[in-house]
């Protein structure tokens, strides 16, 4: 899978709209990220992007920090995930970076989850995401694999497509 990643990320770089990403000085904006996730059960996620965007002719790119909240809808076995990460998206591809915090009753399992997937030009990513546990505590309502479908609502990369 280490192999996937860094060929996804190669062909990102040296895209023609991620070549101009630095080059700029590129103002920085707060942007809500909502999202729908899947892993064993299905959840909500609602995030703020500090983004920073490129519009070119080629396409879109949106890169930036993320903070945000995954919350379960399920009553009996709630659980609710506190997260920091970082997303780079466009043209075709997402990738994002995270660190959870899953809480559920009195059990509390932190994880990191990286994820790939593809984008509409960066604003609307569907993602698959593997969660690495970093202690050994685990909550069992939360499974490894995830599917994540996030919206990111910046008006102006909206209107650019």
């Amino acid at each position: 899978m280490k192999i996937y990643i860094l060929v996804l990320l190669f062909i990102l770089v040296s895209s023609s709209t991620f070549s101009q990403v630095g080059k700029k000085n590129i103002p920085i904006k707060p942007i809500l990220s909502p999202g729908l996730i899947y892993q064993n059960q299905f959840m909500g996620e609602l995030n703020v992007m500090f983004s920073r965007l490129e519009l070119t002719t080629g396409g879109s790119a949106i890169w930036g920090p993320r903070i945000g909240l995954e919350s379960g809808f399920n009553k009996d076995k709630f659980i609710i995930a506190p997260k920091v990460g970082y997303e780079l998206s466009g043209l075709l591809f997402c990738i994002r970076g995270s660190a959870l915090t899953y809480f559920q009753a009195n059990k509390v399992d932190v994880r990191f989850l990286p994820e790939i997937g593809l984008s509409l030009s960066g604003a609307l990513n569907l993602c698959y995401g593997y969660n690495f546990h970093l202690f050994n505590d685990k909550i069992d309502d939360v499974t490894s694999n995830r599917i994540s479908l996030t919206l990111n609502l910046d008006f102006e990369l909206w209107r650019g497509l």
